[in-house]
């Protein structure tokens, strides 16, 4: 969003919490609830002053207000953007996942832009769809989403003398872009394990440093431990939050697909018993200090 911004070019985000989030310039607290950890009246007071009227606190109304702009938008967009929850190599289908609706509109407009990154190839349906399952019942305690779309090519129709005939409707261009964004010299350097994630969030639930000093442990939409590591390789900036992580464990017994968190930490912090006591140390001092904080606050 911010790359294409920076170019001149309108972009509104469709989801009501990342719409919220992009209104109020706020950083994100949970892949699936990205606005948890804001009050209704403080995203009121935040809509109230950034549209100069007054918005209610009450969020239904709040969510009213967000979505009739959200539509307005939508109705002029010419292009719609998405990500993708998986690629499917055996169909060369993607697979988008929805609870709000949003995505049965953005994918209508005439060219769909489908941008995601490597780690999402999964080699077929069935095993994207096991996916989701996965990521509801971690994220949301449900089974399934709401919606779950399978795009395996453009609007199309041969209805007419079998004439095969393309863009009946809306979309009338898909476009994948696949990134790698680093991703293969994660793989090469030994931290394959980090592009096992499906963003379900259960390890910031579960995580004491998360918990106390929320989004703070995090780098931009990268959230705890994980999203701190994953930052750390991906834009090669060493990040002084990776001391905050207690290695305690407790992310990688809630993750669905087992990735073993503290021990890529301990890899990045520089694995030697001295300097993994020192962390030991620091970060669990720090988080006393704040629980100390939010307890006399």
């Amino acid at each position: 969003t911010s790359a294409l911004q920076s170019r001149g070019i309108e972009v509104i985000e469709t989801d009501i919490g990342d719409r919220i989030l992009q209104i109020l310039r706020c950083k994100p607290s949970h892949p699936t609830g990205p606005i948890a950890h804001l009050s209704a009246k403080a995203i009121a007071e935040g809509l109230s002053k950034f549209y100069g009227k007054n918005i209610s606190e009450d969020p239904e109304d709040i969510v009213r207000f967000v979505r009739d702009e959200i539509r307005n938008y939508i109705e002029k967009a010419n292009i719609g953007i998405t990500g993708a929850n998986a690629v499917t190599a055996e169909e060369g289908s993607i697979v988008l996942a929805h609870n709000e609706g949003n995505i049965f509109e953005v994918i209508r407009k005439k060219k769909h832009i489908v941008v995601s990154g490597t780690d999402k190839v999964y080699p077929a349906v069935e095993d994207a769809i096991n996916m989701l399952k996965v990521i509801c019942f971690n994220a949301t305690g449900s089974l399934i989403p709401s919606f779950v779309e399978i795009i395996s090519g453009v609007s199309k129709t041969a209805d007419v003398e079998k004439k095969f005939f393309k863009g009946v409707h809306s979309p009338i261009e898909i476009v994948l872009v696949l990134l790698d964004n680093k991703r293969t010299e994660m793989i090469e350097k030994g931290f394959q394990e980090l592009l096992y994630c499906i963003d379900c969030g259960n390890c910031l639930l579960h995580c004491p440093m998360y918990n106390t000093v929320g989004n703070y442990f995090a780098s931009g939409k990268n959230l705890g431990g994980k999203g701190l590591a994953y930052s750390f390789l991906s834009d090669e900036d060493v990040d002084k939050k990776l001391e905050l992580c207690l290695t305690c464990g407790h992310c990688r017994k809630n993750c669905p697909v087992e990735i073993d968190v503290p021990s890529i930490i301990r890899k990045l912090r520089g694995d030697k018993m001295p300097s993994e006591i020192y962390y030991f140390l620091k970060s669990h001092l720090l988080w006393l200090y704040y629980n100390v904080r939010l307890k006399l606050s």
